[in-house]
């Protein structure tokens, strides 16, 4: 009974005293560099839509779709 109530007592204090994991974490996005070798970052994400699909799969569309 005494090992129960430590295993869940030691990490409730632990929260209390350091603050609670997840506290204090905001929303971000991640900075990626914008060259790696010879392959560069566009300033802005490919939107693929169903008419355009097949050109950007090759013609392997229908798989996807």
């Amino acid at each position: 009974m005494g090992s129960a109530i430590q295993f869940l007592l030691i990490p409730f204090l632990f929260c209390i005293l350091t603050g609670c994991p997840g506290e204090h974490m905001t929303e971000s996005k991640p900075s990626l560099p914008e060259i790696i070798g010879p392959w560069a970052r566009p300033s802005s994400p490919r939107i693929v839509t169903e008419a355009d699909i097949f050109d950007y799969m090759n013609g392997a569309g229908e798989l996807y779709l």
